[in-house]
């Protein structure tokens, strides 16, 4: 379906399709706005309802409220065989429930695969909270170019959380806030890279970790104006570093160390 350049309010999408996935697409003329909340309810267990801004059409889409995904599966990013360079920003909160865990459980996937060796990059940016409930995930895409080329970053000037006990398995992330924090109520793994521009991470009692146990990740930036407060008992890791490397370690006690 296409936005067409409309824009609209709440929406609840319900789908399912007996035999297709489907795509969220933005018009020719105008990019893909919602004003407030988009709702998702997929309750075909085998077909995806995919959330993209084409490079041809419009690269930027926008969700004004929340971003709402109750079951089935979902992608947000690219899917158009195209050199993409896409945005979504969803001005609200992103609540991954699961009200179907036995039978169709919510997978979500982030997505940059253009198909072949084309260079899309996708950015999907979050001004309020991430939740992702227990059973349900929140994954880069496992082909190869959504793991290089998806990120997740955290920006506007509210505070914000991360928090639930689902999946949540990022290659790439950001924090680029124009003020206040985010705050860490789960640990946070991030697998390749993770870029610090502005504002900070508050772990708590959480662990922020870079990379993974078989590979080492990439910290970029990292400053006075970008950092991880570790005020509590969780630690900021960074794995598998080599032997007699200097490395970076941005952390402090408080937004003022």
């Amino acid at each position: 379906s296409s936005g067409n350049g409309y824009l609209f309010g709440n929406v609840t999408y319900n789908y399912n399709p007996a035999t297709n996935d489907q795509t969220i697409l933005p018009a020719l003329t105008a990019p893909l706005s919602f004003c407030n909340t988009l709702t998702i309810n997929n309750s075909n267990t085998t077909h995806y309802i995919s959330i993209t801004a084409n490079k041809v059409q419009n690269p930027i889409a926008t969700i004004g409220g929340n971003l709402v995904i109750l079951q089935g599966h979902a992608n947000i990013g690219i899917n158009y065989t195209d050199n993409a360079v896409q945005e979504i920003t969803v001005m609200g909160n992103i609540d991954i429930q699961n009200t179907q865990p036995v039978t169709n459980p919510t997978v979500v996937n982030l997505h940059a695969f253009g198909g072949g060796t084309l260079l899309t990059k996708f950015s999907l940016w979050i001004d309020g909270n991430l939740s992702i409930a227990s059973g349900a995930s929140l994954s880069t895409g496992t082909d190869a170019q959504s793991k290089a080329n998806s990120t997740l970053i955290f920006s506007g000037g509210n505070a914000q959380t991360v928090s639930g006990t689902g999946i949540l398995s990022l290659t790439n992330v950001e924090i680029a806030k124009s003020a206040n924090n985010v705050t860490l109520l789960r640990n946070v793994q991030v697998d390749s890279k993770l870029t610090f521009t502005t504002q900070n991470f508050i772990l708590g009692t959480n662990n922020l970790q870079l990379g993974t146990a078989a590979t080492i990740g990439t910290q970029v930036g990292g400053s006075l104006s970008s950092y991880v407060i570790t005020d509590n008992t969780g630690v900021y890791k960074q794995m598998r570093l080599a032997n007699s490397t200097d490395y970076l370690f941005p952390v402090g006690i408080s937004a003022s160390s």
